[in-house]
Order: structure tokens, then C-alpha cells, then sequence
């Protein structure tokens, strides 16, 4: 039997590892490595992290994103690439000794205060302690109101590393945060035309020191007041864009503040959508892109069924979880984004890897 297996290899996952490691827990971490951002994120865009706040956690914080610059001998600057973003993360899990399994789950059962995991691959594991680090899979949000265009109508930017299939097409994007502006930027790059539709009025950009922020209030999001909580949520949350889409977007596609869709119609004769804005204007294009964002939810996980009448969760879906991420249920813990909604926003970034791993393990070690 295994004291841990950790689902999902992305930067929570892969950190928790090297903990875990370092420790000499035996684990198995499951899922493809950082497979969100190889194989669901354009490779030509950057990471919207500055510099000096990009890495991933191992105990005595020692392989750090500029410790990896320095034995590659190169300096990056602001924006960094998610190219040497991913290159960084295969780097940090070499240094710790990480080791992947790359299979996917499929179920998971509860019994007699153990956990059985059973992957794609067939392969049965027994473990005392399990952590879903799944970032934002089976997260993807589209509203009601465009959901019966989804499949050859409408998708959601999640997924998307090739904008080629647009060329010479009409596109509709929804939604003014980041996101819907790197769709915008990389449509317009691959020859299509191109309407940017949101609720704002125009470019918001960053929270002052964001990424300063979100580290410094991670540890200590969970033990603020609730009204304390909503407000650092509702800053740290909001569509922002940081600068350097601006020259790709502004002048490239047409822009439609402060609207919203009230009405999609799928035109059979033209091949084509009809959008109704809320500013009366109507747009006719050939597909319509969902930059809509993800709202994490505990009945999306397939994996999951078994467990999910057991396990304690807000009305909005999120898990409930304590100080050291742990569910109601003894040894199942939720990190990143899925525990978002207790420890804050830091956690639906990388911002939160810290304080995880510095948290979670320990406390597994004690119930080890």
C-alpha cells in the first residue's frame, strides 16, 4: 500500500511529489505532466506570472526558477514563455528526483479507511492518503444561453493550441479577461476576422503587485473573515489583461464593450451563428470561441461518483476543506483551484503551491 497518490501532474501535483519525495513517502503521481499547459495552451503565448514570482515548491525552496536559468545559463525576462515555463517544471522534477505515472483515473473507492484508485490503464492502487490536483479539468464554464450551440458552433478556449482551423473565418469571442484576449490575438494572427464581445468597458489591467499579493496572502486567505475573504476575492478575480496583448488585439479585432449575448441563433441556410448584443447590435459568424473561464465543481469529477454523497461541499460545488486542504473525508485532500474557494484565489493560480506543499505534507506525515 502507498501513503499517497497524488492525481494530477501539473504544478500542484508536481510539487506535492517533491515533498513527498524528500520525505520518503511512497507515492505514485498520476496524469500527464504538466499536461494542461503542453497540450491545451497555444505554445506561442506567455504566462501572465512576472519573473520573480514564477517556480514551483520542494522542501527547502533550493531549484527555483532562477536557479534554472542559472544552470541553463539563460535570463529570461517579463513575459516568460510557456515553452520555458513547461521546460522549467520537467527541469524542477528532474532535480527531485520526481517520478510520473502517466495514467489517468478512472474510479476511485473508499474502504476501511483506505482509498482505491483504479487508472484507464487498468492498473489497481491501494493508498491511506489521496490528493486531487487537477487544476481546472472538467472545469470549463460556457453560459446557458449559448451552451445548445456547443460542438461545430461554439468552444470553449480550453483545448486550444492551433487557431489555423479559423483561417479566412468569422469568430466570435466571449469574453473580455485574459483568455478571450489571447484567442482574440492568435485568431487574428491565423487570418481570421475576429469580434471581441464583453461586459466591460474596455481594457482592465492587472492588480497592482498581483503576483506579490497572492503569495503574501495565500497562508493567510483561510483564516480571514468572511467579508475580508469576499473582498480580497472579488479584486484578485476580475477580468484583467495584462499589457502585452494590448498591440496584438487593439486595432486587429472589432471590440464590443459592454454587451452582452441575449440571443444565439444557429442559421442552417448560411452555415452560420447569429448573435444578438446587447447593445442591438446582431453579428453573423462561422463559430463562436467561449472565453468564459472555469468554475470548479465537485459533481464534474467522473472519478469521483462514488465518493461524492460522502464528501462535505458547498452549495456552488467546491469541496469543503480545512487549514491543511484535508476534505471530510479522512485523507482526501483537494488543492489549486478546487480548494479555491476556502484557502482564496492564490490557489487557482501557481501562487499557491507554496503553502500547499508546506502544509499538507506535514500534515500527512503526522497521520502517516
Amino acid at each position: 500500500m502507498l501513503d499517497l497518490v497524488i492525481v494530477g501532474a501539473g504544478p500542484y501535483g508536481i510539487s506535492l511529489a517533491a515533498h513527498a519525495q524528500a520525505s520518503g513517502l511512497t507515492y505514485k503521481l498520476l496524469g500527464k505532466p504538466m499536461g494542461f499547459w503542453r497540450h491545451k495552451m497555444p505554445p506561442e503565448m506567455f504566462i501572465r506570472t512576472q519573473v520573480d514570482y514564477i517556480g514551483l515548491s520542494d522542501p527547502h525552496e533550493q531549484y527555483t526558477f532562477a536557479q534554472y536559468q542559472k544552470e541553463k545559463n539563460i535570463e529570461l525576462t517579463y513575459p516568460v514563455s510557456r515553452t520555458a515555463w513547461v521546460d522549467y517544471a520537467f527541469w524542477f522534477a528532474e532535480r527531485n528526483q520526481v517520478t510520473f505515472t502517466e495514467e489517468c483515473v478512472r474510479h476511485v473507492n473508499y474502504k476501511q479507511g483506505r482509498y482505491f484508485v483504479i487508472t484507464d490503464q487498468e492498473t489497481s492502487l491501494e493508498c491511506k492518503h489521496l490528493v486531487i490536483a487537477i487544476g481546472l479539468t472538467h472545469a470549463e464554464y460556457i453560459p446557458n444561453n449559448l451552451l445548445h450551440l456547443k460542438g461545430k458552433w461554439l468552444s470553449h478556449t480550453n483545448g486550444y493550441t492551433d487557431y489555423q482551423p479559423f483561417s479566412g473565418k468569422s469568430v466570435a469571442v466571449v469574453g473580455g479577461g485574459q483568455s478571450g484576449w489571447e484567442a482574440a490575438a492568435l485568431l487574428h494572427q491565423t487570418g481570421a476576422k475576429v469580434d471581441l464581445i464583453y461586459r466591460g468597458s474596455g481594457y482592465e489591467p492587472p492588480v497592482p503587485q498581483i503576483n506579490r499579493r497572492q503569495r503574501e496572502i495565500a497562508p493567510l486567505f483561510y483564516s480571514f473573515p468572511v467579508e475580508q475573504q469576499k473582498e480580497i476575492s472579488k479584486e484578485f478575480l476580475k477580468a484583467t489583461v495584462t499589457e502585452f496583448l494590448l498591440p496584438l488585439v487593439e486595432g486587429k479585432a472589432n471590440q464590443h464593450p459592454y454587451s452582452e449575448v441575449k440571443e444565439a441563433n444557429i442559421l442552417y441556410d448560411e452555415d452560420q451563428v447569429s448573435l444578438v448584443l446587447s447593445s442591438g447590435n446582431t453579428l453573423k459568424v462561422d463559430h463562436v470561441i467561449a472565453a468564459t473561464g472555469y468554475r470548479p465543481n465537485l459533481y464534474n469529477l467522473p472519478f469521483l461518483t462514488s465518493l461524492s454523497g460522502e464528501i462535505k461541499k458547498e452549495s456552488n460545488g467546491f469541496p469543503i476543506v480545512n487549514q491543511w486542504f484535508e476534505s471530510s473525508m479522512p485523507g482526501l485532500y483537494f488543492v489549486g483551484p478546487l480548494s479555491s474557494h476556502h484557502h482564496g484565489p492564490s490557489y487557482t493560480q501557481i501562487a499557491g503551491v507554496w503553502h500547499t506543499s508546506h502544509a499538507l505534507i506535514p500534515n500527512l506525515l503526522k497521520n502517516a
